[in-house]
């Protein structure tokens, strides 16, 4: 099957590339031909900058929601004296946290004026909350510090879809991009 001829210079080149770098600007490029260049560029470069982010930020949050059963097996249970179905208990804490953060949270970023810093906001709290599990004592340091990160946590997923709306037309291909790079990530952990 041969590629149907370019109508336009941006598509030229894009024909001169080679077969992998035209795949991989094919899952990239999903922009109608009668945008102008600089609106295709544009949009092209907020793709790929909130892609990135958005994909960083789950991997990030997946890795945090099964470290606590990494820790406990690496020696976290013997550290705090763990007994019982403790560790059920911080992941019922973690998720409380995060179902309590939800709805607030994601009502505040649907408000114009301060929508801009409630994501960066609460991902600078998250960040310290879960650097600061490495410094606990006890377990009930542990319990309040696996709420405080699923609290914060808790809009990031909605959140991030949220920012992936700004153009609905292209919102499914955007949704499935982070879907199929987030599964990837999963399968390399």
């Amino acid at each position: 099957m041969t590629d149907p001829a370019p109508n336009n210079e941006s598509q030229k080149t894009l024909f001169r590339q080679s077969k992998p770098i035209r795949a991989l600007r094919s899952m990239f490029v999903w922009y109608p031909a009668n945008y102008s260049i600089e609106e295709r560029k544009l949009l092209f470069k907020l793709d790929l900058i909130i892609l990135v982010y958005g994909c960083t930020s789950f991997f990030a949050k997946f890795l945090d929601q099964t470290n606590i059963t990494n820790a406990y097996v690496s020696g976290m249970k013997e550290d705090l004296s763990l007994y019982g179905n403790e560790l059920n208990w911080l992941n019922i804490t973690y998720f409380s946290g995060y179902v309590l953060g939800q709805i607030p949270f994601l009502l505040l970023m649907s408000r114009p004026k301060i929508s801009k810093y409630v994501l960066p906001t609460l991902e600078i709290f998250y960040g310290v909350c879960t650097f600061g599990q490495s410094r606990v004592t006890n377990v009930d340091q542990l319990y309040a510090i696996r709420f405080l990160v699923g609290f914060w946590e808790s809009p990031s997923f909605g959140g991030i879809h949220y920012i992936f709306y700004y153009n609905v037309y292209k919102y499914l291909k955007r949704y499935s991009n982070f879907i199929a790079k987030s599964i990837v990530e999963l399968k390399q952990y």
